[in-house]
């Protein structure tokens, strides 16, 4: 079992999605990402809101931006990553582990 440490997740989310599927998905990625019972509340949800992007990503060059922070299991982001790239809402994501 891996040591649970803290990550940074930052989602890009279609800018088209309707915002109850972008709060149901919000919820998928939280409880995707939680280590444990009631762990989902420990992660920390910032939504950053719509912003323009450099470049186009899968034809769109705005994105809803989406924070999180807290303990999660090492062990699962690959498992994420790929249930992330099956999901044409998400745009773009980037996990980074905090120092300890």
């Amino acid at each position: 079992m891996s040591k649970n440490r803290i990550y940074e997740l930052t989602v890009l989310i279609h800018p088209q999605l309707e915002e109850d599927a972008r709060k149901q998905l919000v919820e998928q990625i939280t409880k995707m990402v939680s280590v444990g019972e009631g762990a989902d509340e420990q992660i920390a949800v910032t939504h950053w809101g719509s912003r323009s992007m450099a470049y186009e990503i899968k034809n769109s060059r705005e994105a809803y931006y989406v924070y999180f922070e807290g303990p999660m299991d090492g062990s699962k982001i690959r498992e994420v990553e790929r249930q992330f790239t099956y999901n044409d809402d998400i745009l773009r994501y980037l996990f980074v582990r905090k120092e300890d």
